[in-house]
C-alpha cells in the first residue's frame, strides 16, 4: 500500500497548494506583464492625461510671477517697418480659498484684509489706475464667501505688471508675514496673459498682414493667427510656451512646494515680407478716391518687381482695421487681389500673341479683316455662329500690332482662330495656370479656364464660341496677382519668376519667351500707350507700356475696369496691375473701361512709387 493510499488527506494538502502555487505564478506573470505594459511601452493618452496634472504653462501658474509667455514673433516690411508686434498685458486674478488655505472664518475675514492692504500697497507702488475700494470689496468676497474667484484689475502693461509682481512677491515671503497669522500663499494670485497684438499700419497692410484672435476651438482660448500671413505662419510666429512642473495627489494638492522649470519659453520667430509699407499706402490712397468716385464694388492693386517678381504691395479698397472698428466688416480683411478671379477680358490679348510670335506663328505685321465701320463680325463653324463686336468700329483691315493697340476683339479671335485652341492650352501651360501662385497667403485661387480635357469630354461644347471667348478674354478667370504675373516675361527677360511675398526666398523661374519677342511685345505695348487704349499714361516722366480690358460681367449692367502697365518701358522696374470691380455705367453716367477708370489709378501709382523707389526718368 502507498504512502498516498495510506494519508488522503496529505494527497488533497498538496494537490490544493499546486493549485495555488500555479494561481499566483499566473499573478505574478499578469502584473510582470502589466508593470511592463505601464512602465515600458508607450501610452500617449496616459502621458497627457499625467502632463495635464502635472504641467502649467509658465506665466499662468501663480507662484511663478517672474516668468512671461512667449512673445509672438514681429512682421516688418521689405523697409524694416513694423507691421506687427505683440506685448502681454496681464489680469490680476485672486483665488481667495487657494490663497489662506483652510482656516476658521474669523481667520478668514483677518486673512482678507491683510490681502486687501497687501495687494492694494503693490497696485499704488507699480502705479497701476484702478479703483481701490472695488478691489477692496472683491477681496474681501473672494475669501470671504464661496465666490473663490475675482477679477481684480485688468490689464496691466509690462512695466506695471514687473513691478506689481516684484512688490507683491517680496510681501508674500515667509518672513514679511505676520507672526501667528494664517500664511498667505502667491498660489491665490494669478497673473494672467492677454496677447496685444498692434497693427502701426492698420487697415494699409492688414489684408496681408492679417489679424490674431481667440478661438472657442482652439484649447484654452489659444491666441492663433487668424487671418493672412499671421495664420499663414502662424507656427513659426507663435514659438514655444515654458512649462512648469511638479507632483500632485489626485486633489490637485502638491506634494512639493516649488515647481520646476521643465521647459524654457522660445520667443517666435521675427519675419521680413516682401511688400513696402509705403507702396501699399500709395495704392491705397489712390484707390479710395477712384472707388469712391467710380461707385464700384471694389477696387484692386497689386504692384511686382520686374526682376524678382516680389509683391510690393497688393491691396483692396475698401479695407478694414485689424481691429475691425465701428462699422469696418471682417470680410474687408481679405486680400482680395490674391483670393479674386476675374475675367481679364483684353489685357489677355498680348499674351496669347507674344506666344504665337514666339512660336513662329504670327507676325506683326499680318493684316486681318476687323469688320469694316459695322462694328460687328459673324465667325462661323459649321452650322454654328458667334457675333462678335468691337467697342468701336474700326478700318477694314488691321495688322497684328494694331490688333493689340486698338484693341479689336475681332481681330483677337481671327487671331485665336489661327494660333488653334492647342497653341492657347500651350500657353497657359508654360505660364502655369493650371497650378496655384505659391505665396506665403493661406488662401490663393489658381486660374480657371476652358482645358482641353473639358472640350474633349463635352461632344457637344463649341470650339467656335471657346475661340471667341479666349479672344477677347472670356472663359478664363484669374486673379490681379496672376494678371500682373502674366506680364512678368515681357517686362522682364522673358522667364517667369513666381511671385513671393517673403522676403529672402530664392525666385523661382521658368522660361516663356525669347529676347526678340520680349523686345518686340516691348515696343507695342509702348505704342498701346502713345496711340491706343491707354492714352492716360502718356506725359510722365517715364515711359510706359501696357493694355486695357473691359470685361462685361455676363448677364449684368456690371463692368470690370483692367490695366496692366510696366515702367520704365525701356528698363522695367515695376509691374501695376489695377481692377474695378462692378462699375456700373448706369450708375455714375461715366467711363466704365479699364483705361478710363484704371488708367488714372494705374498713372499715379506709377508716378508715386517710382518717385519713393528714386528710379531715373527716362525722359
Amino acid at each position: 500500500m502507498t504512502s498516498e493510499s495510506r494519508n488522503p488527506a496529505a494527497v488533497t494538502d498538496t494537490r490544493a497548494a499546486l493549485k495555488l502555487t500555479n494561481a499566483l505564478a499566473v499573478v505574478f506573470v499578469a502584473l510582470i506583464c502589466r508593470l511592463y505594459d505601464i512602465q515600458v511601452l508607450a501610452h500617449p493618452e496616459r502621458l497627457a492625461a499625467v502632463n495635464a496634472q502635472t504641467h502649467r504653462p509658465m506665466g499662468k501658474h501663480p507662484a511663478h510671477l517672474m516668468f512671461e509667455q512667449p512673445g509672438r514673433g514681429r512682421i516688418f516690411d521689405r523697409a524694416g517697418r513694423v507691421l506687427a508686434e505683440s506685448w502681454y498685458a496681464h489680469d490680476v486674478v485672486m483665488d481667495g480659498k487657494e490663497l489662506v488655505g483652510a482656516c476658521t472664518a474669523a481667520a478668514r475675514r483677518d486673512a482678507a484684509g491683510r490681502v486687501s492692504l497687501l495687494v492694494r500697497t503693490a497696485l499704488t507702488d507699480a502705479g497701476v489706475p484702478c479703483e481701490l475700494d472695488d478691489v477692496h470689496r472683491r477681496i474681501i468676497r473672494a475669501v470671504t464667501t464661496e465666490d473663490r474667484y475675482a477679477v481684480l484689475v485688468r490689464s496691466l502693461d509690462p512695466d506695471q505688471r514687473r513691478r506689481f509682481a516684484d512688490r507683491l512677491r517680496q510681501s508674500l515671503l515667509p518672513a514679511a508675514q505676520a507672526r501667528g497669522k494664517p500664511r498667505l500663499r502667491s498660489a491665490g494670485l494669478i497673473m494672467v496673459p492677454r496677447l496685444r497684438r498692434t497693427y502701426p499700419w492698420g487697415g494699409v497692410t492688414s489684408q496681408i498682414v492679417g489679424v490674431v484672435g481667440e478661438s472657442k476651438h482652439d484649447a484654452g482660448g489659444r491666441i492663433a493667427g487668424r487671418t493672412g500671413f499671421e495664420r499663414q505662419a502662424n507656427e513659426v510666429l507663435s514659438g514655444r510656451p515654458g512649462f512648469l512642473r511638479a507632483e500632485r495627489d489626485a486633489a490637485g494638492r502638491l506634494f512639493t512646494l516649488d515647481w520646476t522649470v521643465q521647459q524654457q519659453i522660445s520667443r517666435g520667430a521675427d519675419v521680413k515680407l516682401t511688400i513696402d509699407a509705403e507702396i501699399q499706402r500709395i495704392c491705397m490712397d489712390a484707390l479710395s478716391r477712384s472707388v469712391t468716385e467710380r461707385k464700384a464694388q471694389r477696387g484692386m492693386a497689386v504692384v511686382l518687381e520686374v526682376s524678382t517678381g516680389e509683391i510690393l504691395a497688393a491691396v483692396s479698397y475698401p479695407t478694414a482695421s485689424p481691429d475691425l472698428g465701428e462699422g469696418e466688416s471682417a470680410r474687408n480683411l481679405n486680400a482680395f487681389p490674391i483670393m479674386d478671379l476675374y475675367e481679364p477680358g483684353s489685357v489677355i490679348k498680348p499674351v496669347f500673341v507674344a506666344w504665337g510670335l514666339d512660336r513662329n506663328k504670327l507676325d506683326l505685321s499680318t493684316t486681318w479683316d476687323c469688320g469694316g465701320v459695322d462694328g460687328y463680325h459673324v465667325f462661323t463653324d459649321g452650322s454654328r455662329r458667334r457675333v462678335v463686336r468691337e467697342y468701336r468700329a474700326n478700318p477694314g483691315r488691321l495688322t497684328t500690332e494694331q490688333v493689340l493697340i486698338k484693341s479689336s476683339n475681332i481681330g483677337a479671335v481671327q487671331i485665336v482662330r489661327s494660333l488653334g485652341l492647342e497653341s492657347l492650352w500651350e500657353c497657359f501651360d508654360a505660364y502655369g495656370l493650371s497650378g496655384r501662385i505659391n505665396i506665403a497667403y493661406p488662401y490663393t485661387e489658381k486660374a480657371r479656364y476652358t482645358t482641353q480635357r473639358m472640350v474633349a469630354n463635352n461632344p457637344s461644347y463649341s470650339v467656335l464660341n471657346a475661340q471667341g471667348s479666349f479672344g477677347q478674354g472670356y472663359e478664363i478667370e484669374l486673379s490681379p496677382l496672376g494678371l500682373a504675373r502674366m506680364y512678368l516675361p515681357i517686362a522682364g527677360d522673358g522667364t517667369l519668376p513666381e511671385p513671393s511675398l517673403l522676403k529672402g526666398a530664392e525666385p523661382r523661374r521658368r522660361p516663356v519667351l525669347s529676347p526678340d519677342t520680349v523686345r518686340q511685345m516691348r515696343s507695342v505695348l509702348t505704342r498701346v500707350v502713345e496711340e491706343g487704349t491707354a492714352k492716360v499714361l502718356r506725359g510722365m516722366k517715364w515711359s510706359a507700356a501696357a493694355k486695357t480690358g473691359t470685361a462685361k460681367k455676363t448677364g449684368t449692367e456690371f463692368y470690370n475696369a483692367i490695366i496692366c502697365t510696366f515702367a520704365p518701358a525701356s528698363r522695367p522696374e515695376i509691374m501695376v496691375t489695377v481692377v474695378h470691380k462692378h462699375v456700373t455705367p448706369r450708375l455714375t453716367g461715366g467711363p466704365y473701361t479699364g483705361g478710363k477708370v484704371s488708367g488714372p489709378v494705374a498713372r499715379e501709382i506709377v508716378t508715386r512709387t517710382l518717385d519713393y523707389l528714386q528710379v531715373p526718368p527716362d525722359r
